[in-house]
């Protein structure tokens, strides 16, 4: 029987393997103890970009996605987390910023509602159209997951702690 054959780092093999441990050992490497870490010390980066920045071909963003939602919901930190993806959608759909008249905004939503859990659908709803309803300025792109508006809207209409 031969040998598995083993595939050279960051040759677009991200599923190849155990990839939780593969990611666990690339934050690692990188000084950090968690994908919550490693992510909330970028607060602007897409997730591809944090992907390729772990290991370009070695890590999907989607599974360092699923490994900061899943540490939210184990943590009870769930609602920083969803303004963290939120945050990062919207500046990765709407590079130059949301414009109240424009109507391609369901887009982002959708990625980003998709993200999460769906026990948590009528809350990301719920988020969405406070935002739609009281977006300050056209070209707004937020500052971070910590960006005021998204802070005070989480506040009045994420109804769950965390």
């Amino acid at each position: 029987m031969s040998e598995p054959r083993k595939h050279p780092p960051g040759r677009g093999h991200a599923w190849r393997g155990d990839w939780k441990k593969r990611l666990h050992d690339l934050l690692t490497a990188k000084g950090f103890s968690s994908a919550t870490e490693y992510i909330d010390g970028h607060p602007t980066a897409s997730m591809l970009e944090l992907a390729r920045d772990l290991g370009a071909g070695d890590v999907a963003p989607v599974q360092l996605q699923w490994a900061y939602v899943e540490e939210a919901e184990n943590s009870g930190t769930m609602a920083k987390c969803a303004r963290s993806l939120l945050a990062r959608e919207i500046r990765r759909s709407l590079p130059a910023g949301w414009d109240r008249s424009d109507d391609f905004h369901g887009g982002a939503y959708g990625t980003w509602a998709a993200a999460l859990p769906e026990t948590l659908e009528e809350s990301t709803l719920e988020v969405w159209r406070a935002l739609e309803n009281t977006m300050p300025q056209d070209r707004w792109l937020p500052s971070g997951p910590d960006d005021p508006l998204l802070v005070d809207i989480f506040e009045r209409h994420w109804p769950i702690v965390g």
